[in-house]
């Protein structure tokens, strides 16, 4: 990838991460409608790096929340975000990765 692909891939996630954490806000639930959306983003986004199967996603999810790293990083953008994205992830992969 060239830099500037490589700048639009991180930019989106942080994107996605801002639109996660104003649907936690408003007190979507992970499995709306409006909020599976934008996971289904976030699986596209990490099929960037790698192509997860039903159990490397639930997996993923359950590490942004286990790994201080990750959390930390999914924190910054808002209290709780990496609780709302792994339960977010555990209804798109039973949905649509099983």
């Amino acid at each position: 990838l060239t830099l500037q692909e490589q700048r639009a891939i991180f930019a989106q996630h942080g994107e996605i991460a801002v639109a996660l954490t104003m649907f936690m806000a408003e007190g979507a639930e992970p499995h709306s409608e409006a909020v599976q959306q934008v996971i289904d983003l976030h699986y596209r986004w990490i099929c960037n790096f790698w192509t997860p199967d039903v159990t490397a996603y639930i997996a993923l999810g359950q590490m942004y929340v286990d790994d201080e790293r990750f959390k930390a990083t999914y924190e910054g953008f808002g209290e709780g975000l990496a609780e709302f994205i792994r339960r977010g992830i555990l209804h798109y992969a039973a949905s649509k990765l099983s």
